[in-house]
């Protein structure tokens, strides 16, 4: 298990009535385990520029571009040690060896480099448990 702490995982979405309804319903299941982990690798650099709000990930298991082209779209968190949570996006990929660029807001510290990121799909929530 990660060294981040326990998770819970579930599976959200919203049922909406035909047009005109005005309703919407949102589900929580228990989903299954599509969670990917990942290692931050630290920010976008340009040859002048250093951009904080896109950080370079790799993902656990995921060796060229195509594979990392799947995960596009997923969303990324990561959780430091005082429990403050960033939550991101996967954008694009980032070379051929599976590298990929997320974009996150509130932008991650600088001590978040080399810390494990849990990647999700878009539709997933991650919870986590209080210990003690």
């Amino acid at each position: 298990m990660n060294p981040l702490s326990r998770v819970d995982i579930f599976k959200t979405g919203a049922r909406r009535g035909g047009a005109g309804r005005g309703f919407s319903l949102e589900v929580r299941a228990m989903a299954e385990a599509r969670v990917a982990t990942g290692l931050i690798i630290g920010y976008r650099l340009g040859s002048n520029t250093q951009y904080e709000n896109q950080v370079l990930l790799r993902i656990d298991g995921v060796s060229s571009s195509r594979e990392a082209a799947r995960y596009i779209g997923w969303r990324v968190l990561y959780r430091d040690g005082k429990g403050n949570t960033y939550r991101g996006r996967i954008v694009r990929t980032h070379g051929g060896k599976g590298v990929v660029v997320a974009v996150f807001k509130p932008n991650l510290p600088g001590q978040a480099r080399g810390g494990n990121v849990y990647i999700y799909p878009k539709g997933v929530e991650i919870v986590f448990e209080k210990q003690g």
